[in-house]
């Protein structure tokens, strides 16, 4: 049965860009499911979108550096069924099957292809031929429902066969995840009944060890206990939980043990438990009742959120079923971040998803508060706000990369490493010496870009259009070198940026792109005209390699 919520999440969102763009459903659909999978930016979605007449199949084909510092190239069909209980099915997987092994790995004649997936494929095989694509992947996005095993089946065969080659299917249950999130609000206090045993006396609890730090206790709660506590407070409980609830096979078997009385007797045995974070806790009326301040669970937010869906459905009974609830108190700040890290490392988390509770993100949450914007360091936690007043940490950090740092290509490509602290970007970026006006200056500069190149974009060739899609974050630092220094302009507050006026801007940022597009024409000629924009940009010497040969053009 489809998902009510998601679905009608999806068709807002779908309906609202369709209008927005002029573009047809099946297309905003994919557009909607490349940003949000796969965070391309509108240009790079212009450049990977190839659907329409013979396009075999692939709707959207795109490189992308993944978190291993691999090259990917993904072939996309989607499937955006207006039968919500329709699934992916043998002859749409077939058909992206074949157009793989016929045009990837086999040098297949591309003339029965549309005009752009030609010049995308024969780019594609360049890079296949000279080692500069690692990996394959076969993509499906769908709004359905999950297709039969046999369907995952053969793609595992395909990728066995072919061990460059992967796939993924992204169908409804999976995408609960990115269009349904928890809310980053705190909820006050709430209490929970403890379930004291007979015998056990005045000793319902274990206590953990006090440490300077923290103190904790372990109880046992009545699944019905948990359920009500997640009616009352969703989804604020699940505030500092680093995933959302997902339906998927692990919740389905939390469901059906919960759903069977027999069962249930056993689900205090069969389950992990949950772990719930606070900022203190008293223990009330003889130990029946805890009170907690702002309480959030943090490990165990499928379990909860399972057994609230089955207690909304009344297929739950009380008094047989019990979770084994772990409670900490700490006012730690760096304790509670590794005590959120710590209790999430059982299963595949994004580091992105870990930093946001760290302390100099909420420090800059309430900088940007101060000065009247809201810094998204959760995704979608200030969606109600103004869109213009609203900073989102990733963007800010690849601005910020691109302009403080001189690192656009990192920025843009290695966005994975903006979030790790063993070797990555995370402490070039948030240190001591961050605050948010840099981190303002910078976004902010970057949108007065992205406004100016779209505009531009419609009336440029595509040659054009495709050098300004890829260079974007690369023409903040080109502005700084190329327009401000030269000036002797210093953004120190957004009030320095504000005083260039937005013709004075544009006639700026002309020039920059201008000069760009002559340095790009002279390390083509250099090339042998091989030179392949899209790669080039991606290149970590890419921004020093156009300075140095902007040097030697003006002396030749």
């Amino acid at each position: 049965m489809p998902n009510i919520r998601l679905q009608n999440t999806l068709e807002n969102k779908i309906k609202e860009l369709s209008e927005a763009e002029n573009l047809t459903k099946s297309v905003a659909f994919t557009r909607l499911m490349l940003e949000e999978v796969y965070d391309l930016d509108e240009f790079e979605i212009d450049s990977a979108l190839t659907d329409g007449i013979n396009d075999k199949g692939i709707d959207a084909i795109f490189n992308k550096i993944d978190e291993n510092d691999a090259n990917v190239l993904y072939v996309i069909q989607s499937k955006c069924f207006e039968n919500k209980t329709k699934k992916l099915d043998e002859a749409a997987k077939n058909l992206i099957v074949a157009t793989v092994r016929s045009y990837f790995l086999n040098d297949y004649p591309l003339d029965g292809l549309n005009e752009k997936l030609q010049k995308i494929i024969n780019s594609d095989r360049e890079l296949l031929k000279n080692g500069k694509i690692d990996k394959i992947g076969i993509i499906f996005f769908t709004n359905g429902q999950r297709p039969s095993p046999a369907i995952y089946e053969d793609l595992e065969r395909f990728g066995e066969e072919n061990p460059t080659i992967f796939s993924e299917i992204f169908c409804e249950e999976d995408l609960t995840s990115i269009f349904l999130p928890v809310s980053a609000a705190r909820i006050g206090e709430v209490e929970l009944k403890i379930v004291n045993d007979v015998g056990s006396g005045d000793k319902p609890f274990l206590n953990m060890p006090d440490i300077d730090k923290a103190r904790g206790k372990v109880c046992k709660i009545d699944v019905i206990e948990i359920a009500k506590l997640v009616e009352k407070n969703n989804p604020s409980i699940f505030n500092s939980n680093v995933r959302v609830y997902q339906t998927n096979k692990v919740n389905k078997e939390i469901e059906a043990t919960l759903s069977d009385s027999e069962k249930l007797k056993e689900f205090i045995y069969l389950n992990n438990g949950i772990t719930i974070l606070c900022d203190d806790f008293t223990v009330q009326a003889r130990n029946q009742v805890v009170k907690l301040k702002n309480p959030s669970i943090i490990n165990g937010c499928q379990t909860a959120s399972t057994i609230f869906e089955v207690y909304k459905n009344k297929k739950i009974s009380e008094n047989l079923g019990f979770v084994l609830t772990r409670i900490i108190e700490s006012d730690n700040e760096s304790l509670k971040a590794d005590v959120i890290l710590s209790s999430n490392r059982q299963t595949a988390v994004k580091s992105k998803d870990l930093i946001s509770e760290d302390s100099i993100q909420k420090q800059l949450e309430e900088e940007f508060l101060s000065m009247g914007y809201f810094y998204e360091r959760k995704a979608r936690m200030y969606r109600n706000k103004p869109p213009e007043k609203v900073i989102d940490l990733e963007k800010a950090a690849q601005a910020y990369m691109s302009f403080y740092l001189a690192k656009p290509a990192e920025a843009k490509n290695k966005k994975s490493q903006i979030y790790n602290k063993n070797g990555g970007f995370y402490y070039e970026i948030f240190n001591e010496n961050l605050h948010a006006t840099k981190l303002l200056i910078a976004f902010s500069l970057h949108q007065r870009i992205l406004d100016q190149v779209r505009i531009l974009r419609r009336t440029s060739s595509e040659e054009d259009k495709t050098l300004m899609g890829n260079s974007v974050l690369h023409l903040l630092p080109l502005y700084d070198e190329w327009i401000l220094k030269r000036n002797k302009i210093v953004l120190e507050k957004i009030e320095d940026l504000n005083k260039i006026k937005v013709d004075k801007f544009k006639e700026e940022l002309s020039s920059v792109i201008s000069k760009l597009k002559n340095v790009i024409t002279k390390l083509n000629k250099d090339e042998g005209g091989q030179l392949n924009i899209q790669y080039f940009f991606r290149g970590n010497d890419s921004l020093q390699t156009i300075l140095r040969r902007s040097v030697r053009s003006e002396y030749t």
